[in-house]
């Protein structure tokens, strides 16, 4: 009938696990990280897409602010702000710039992902004292999805 064998029998070594467990424990380690980190990758790669316009607008916020410094009004396109036109500004993400009565609008496209092409990020300036302050939120006009946003634009 059933015989029982001692756990601790003498001379039998103990078992390890075979090849394949340890191929299949790894498997579903990897796979495991692969479903956290995936979707972290994605979030960084598209806020690092968002930040090319940020850097592009730069140049255009300088140039109106020295325009509103000097006419106590907003330029109303990239020409009266003596900028390039909105077609030329561009990057790897940008497909242009404008200059939009003080607004300045990047549009995306180009190889940008799927979840902000065709999207824009919207800097409208505010007068401060002697300086303008921008703020970039929905209320400016921004399209982007809140969590692709950079911080200031929250």
């Amino acid at each position: 009938m059933d015989q029982e064998i001692p756990a601790d029998e003498p001379g039998r070594k103990p078992r390890r696990p075979s090849g394949w467990r340890i191929v299949v424990a790894v498997l579903v380690v990897l796979s495991a990280a692969v479903v956290v980190l995936l979707p972290l990758r994605s979030d960084y790669t598209v806020r690092a897409q968002v930040s090319e316009g940020v850097a592009l607008a730069d140049d255009a916020k300088t140039a109106i602010a020295t325009f509103y410094e000097k006419h106590q009004a907003f330029p109303l396109d990239n020409s009266e702000a003596g900028i390039a036109q909105a077609r030329s500004i561009t990057g790897f993400y940008v497909v242009s710039l404008t200059v939009a009565r003080g607004n300045v609008v990047a549009v995306y496209g180009n190889r940008s992902d799927a979840t902000i092409a065709g999207k824009r990020l919207v800097f409208m300036p505010h007068p401060a004292g002697s300086t303008l302050a921008w703020t970039c939120d929905s209320a400016a006009g921004t399209t982007i999805a809140i969590k692709d946003r950079p911080a200031l634009c929250r």
